[in-house]
């Protein structure tokens, strides 16, 4: 309800997407809202789409989903260290949701 129509890659983004639709404190969420640059391990500039953009009553949050054994893959911290830096250069918070997270 929050965010419209969505379609969704795994049922991590379904489980998240959940959570947000039960936030009360949530405003609205988007999914896959816009493109990050990133630089690879053999400096080729690279783009990824992080999973969620969440607006909350008082702040904002980047939120990517992933499963807990994607964590340690060297592309996977590349693009989670870039949407972190993509984050605190706006003020928003960055978060990983895992099945932790999820309640999977």
């Amino acid at each position: 309800p929050k965010a419209g129509m969505v379609f969704y890659r795994s049922s991590y983004e379904l489980a998240a997407y959940k959570i947000l639709d039960n936030d009360p404190s949530v405003t609205l969420y988007r999914p896959e809202p816009f493109t990050i640059e990133y630089e690879s391990n053999n400096g080729l500039i690279r783009r990824y789409r992080p999973d969620i953009l969440v607006n909350y009553e008082n702040d904002t949050m980047l939120v990517e989903v992933k499963p807990m054994w994607k964590l340690n893959d060297s592309k996977t911290q590349l693009k989670l260290n870039a949407g972190r830096e993509f984050s605190d250069k706006r003020g928003w918070r960055f978060a990983v949701w895992t099945e932790r997270e999820l309640g999977l």
